[in-house]
């Protein structure tokens, strides 16, 4: 921006921006996976989970399965 090859934003509208950008590029997502509506796709548990222990699957992806499991000790996790 200082150079001038990129225009001057304000803090508010560099937010602004980066929120469309996530937003246009999830749906997009979305819509690879045919899932057209938001509402459709929570709760859908249309993945599983690798890796990780019963006590983080509980405690970040309530409700999902990890048949295989992996790391526990929430604690030590999110630490």
């Amino acid at each position: 921006m200082r150079n001038g090859k990129m225009p001057t934003v304000s803090i508010e509208q560099a937010q602004n921006n980066y929120s469309k950008a996530v937003k246009a590029g999830l749906l997009k997502i979305l819509s690879k996976m045919g899932i057209s509506l938001l509402s459709s796709y929570c709760g859908a548990h249309i993945f599983e989970i690798y890796g990780l222990g019963k006590e983080v699957v509980d405690l970040a992806f309530r409700g999902s399965m990890s048949k295989i499991g992996g790391l526990n000790g929430t604690s030590s996790f999110w630490k």
